[in-house]
């Protein structure tokens, strides 16, 4: 993944996360994880590490697809609708996480928040490029560069912002949100765009169809946009840039795996990049 932060960088956004959610909770979106404590000795597991509070629930779990087996499809359609919607809650209230709570994520040096994200991600696919050539990420990179957005708001990027990072109670409550390998200051649109992109490419592999009671993109941004107070002008374009973050990640996972490379171009997550990417540069 692109430049994963350290186990340290990780705990203290949890801790910073906690610390603000304590002052400015929520009744309907919950976040209940603590981290206990921050070991920075190296030579007890072989790399600093953080343990955290054990909690028992359920996670909507990506392989295989919770939109097609499991728990989630087994749900009834309220209890679906209501875990969808403290899903978007919570993604929104992480946004309420002021980036002075954060200042050890910031990378001046590259520029304003909106270009570290930039410029990390860019960094990735130079390095996917040293391993093989990737054309199509490579097309796609310069077709965002071309189409940047006006809308360049600041916020705390969780990273990999989707449901299967979130655990959730009997009641569909959050308990936790989880997988913090990748935050930044970038912007509060690159979790929002993240988490449509992942949306969509499970709702592709299952036809096409949303399941009953689970909200649309439409109603994501909707809802996001209400609960946070912010502005989703260019949307298209942040959610086209997490299609592409999330196919070098993929490409990334297949060399690790001696995998053979598919023409992502073909594929749908090439073809619903595009889609976005046009919708982008239109909105310009």
């Amino acid at each position: 993944m692109a430049d994963a932060v350290e186990s340290g960088a990780q705990a203290g956004v949890l801790e910073a996360a906690l610390r603000w959610h304590a002052a400015t909770v929520k009744a309907d979106c919950d976040w209940d994880a603590f981290t206990l404590w921050l070991e920075e000795d190296p030579t007890i597991l072989g790399a600093p590490f953080f343990v955290m509070e054990k909690l028992d629930g359920r996670v909507p779990v990506s392989i295989p697809s919770y939109m097609e087996t499991g728990w989630v499809v087994d749900a009834t359609v309220e209890d679906r609708a209501r875990m969808w919607r403290n899903g978007v809650c919570q993604l929104a209230a992480i946004q309420s996480i002021p980036v002075t709570a954060a200042p050890f994520l910031a990378r001046p040096e590259e520029g304003d928040p909106f270009m570290q994200e930039w410029t990390r991600w860019s960094r990735y696919l130079d390095v996917l490029e040293q391993r093989e050539p990737a054309p199509f990420h490579r097309e796609v990179h310069r077709r965002l560069e071309r189409a940047f957005p006006a809308n360049r708001m600041e916020g705390i990027v969780w990273g990999d912002a989707r449901l299967g990072n979130m655990m959730f109670g009997e009641d569909m409550e959050v308990l936790a949100v989880m997988d913090w390998e990748q935050p930044g200051l970038g912007g509060a649109l690159h979790d929002l765009g993240w988490w449509m992109f992942n949306d969509r490419l499970k709702i592709i592999a299952r036809g096409g169809g949303l399941l009953e009671g689970y909200g649309s993109r439409d109603d994501t941004i909707a809802l996001w946009a209400s609960e946070t107070g912010l502005p989703v002008d260019d949307v298209d374009w942040y959610e086209a840039f997490a299609g592409f973050k999330i196919m070098c990640t993929y490409w990334s996972m297949l060399h690790l795996r001696s995998q053979p490379k598919p023409d992502v171009a073909r594929e749908a997550m090439g073809q619903e990049i595009l889609k976005l990417l046009e919708a982008a540069e239109e909105g310009r």
